[in-house]
């Protein structure tokens, strides 16, 4: 779903919705429902995870095991007071949803908590064998590659309909429409009378944006993308644009590999950034609202970049999509805390000094 657009400096950037992804479960949306799509239908008796007590992962594991009937024991450390008595986020929707807990000390590393998640796995499948599922923190590219794969079809279709309806219109004008961005056919603005073949080359390139934590979205999407570009070769084509579209991943928490281009972010992630919040208010006055672990800091690298002209005359004469991450129940923590250390609202959007990055 794909209905709406923001502006970041001059650039208009439509928005694939998948924080309105509709599945029939409250809750299983975004990212993270991509993710796990693979599990709609499974049958897997009992999931085991682990991560943060705000995870979005959580949240739509929780959603969709309440659902399914199944069991969902998460592995976090133990939360702070204030969260315990007055639960809020991912955290009070995994209570309402029936999460088995277990907690580990108060800021346990990692480490501690993926141990002690292997531990409550192996007493489940004790109980569950092969019905029993250990899932890694965020998922795993192989659980991902369902979801993905839609996706991937999905923008194709998009761009399909598209540039057919942009072709339609040029035939009809004889020119282009000074607005139209999906078949811009240079960095100035201009528009030039181009035959139907390069028309609809223009039209089928897009420029994709993904956040990213540890990637395993990022890295399936390029996978699912090369196996129907393979399939399409082969003459067994479920989307013929797939390879149409260049992705960008806008990285949160350090550099990822294997997945293209990268914009990274030079702060620690989850840190509370002024120009995040800015953005958050930016990006709420234009309409849609965005978590602020991951797409606000990517619209951060975004707009970063425009600054300091990374992107070409070419890549800004395509369109750009960004991928809603979904993810918005855990913005319920993260405003508190951010209004506690910079105010309540920067709805004036005013400017905030940030470090020159070398992208």
């Amino acid at each position: 779903m794909m209905r709406e657009s923001v502006q970041i400096l001059e650039k208009k950037i439509f928005i694939k919705r998948d924080d309105l992804l509709d599945f029939g479960i409250t809750g299983f949306n975004g990212n993270k429902a991509r993710k796990f799509l693979s599990l709609l239908d499974s049958q897997y008796e009992v999931f085991v995870s682990f991560g943060g007590n705000q995870s979005n992962a959580m949240q739509v594991l929780a959603a969709l095991a309440k659902a399914r009937g199944k069991e969902f024991f998460y592995i976090t450390s133990e939360p702070p007071k204030f969260l315990r008595t007055s639960p809020m986020g991912n955290f009070a929707f995994g209570l309402a949803h029936n999460v088995r807990y277990v907690f580990a000390p108060a800021g346990s590393r990692v480490e501690v908590l993926e141990n002690l998640a292997r531990e409550v796995f192996a007493q489940q499948y004790k109980r569950y064998g092969e019905r029993a599922l250990f899932i890694p923190q965020g998922g795993s590219e192989e659980l991902a590659m369902r979801g993905m794969r839609e996706l991937v079809r999905e923008l194709c279709e998009m761009i399909e309909s598209k540039a057919s309806s942009d072709i339609a219109e040029s035939k009809k004008s004889k020119a282009l429409d000074s607005d139209n961005v999906w078949s811009r056919s240079g960095g100035n603005g201009g528009f030039a009378p181009i035959d139907d073949t390069q028309e609809q080359r223009s039209c089928n390139t897009i420029m994709l944006f993904i956040t990213a934590g540890s990637g395993v979205s990022a890295r399936s999407f390029v996978r699912a993308q090369c196996e129907m570009r393979r399939e399409c070769d082969n003459g067994q084509c479920e989307s013929k644009n797939a390879g149409d579209m260049e992705l960008i991943t806008l990285c949160c928490a350090g550099e990822i590999g294997g997945v293209g281009r990268t914009l990274c972010a030079d702060f620690a992630f989850g840190s509370l950034q002024a120009e995040v919040w800015a953005m958050y208010h930016k990006l709420l006055a234009q309409g849609i609202e965005f978590d602020l672990l991951y797409d606000c800091v990517g619209f951060v690298l975004l707009e970063r970049a425009l600054e300091q002209g990374y992107f070409s005359d070419e890549d800004l004469a395509k369109p750009w999509v960004f991928v809603h991450s979904g993810g918005l129940l855990g913005n319920a923590s993260q405003i508190l805390r951010y209004e506690r250390k910079f105010g309540v609202s920067f709805l004036h959007a005013q400017k905030i000094p940030h470090k020159k990055n070398p992208l």
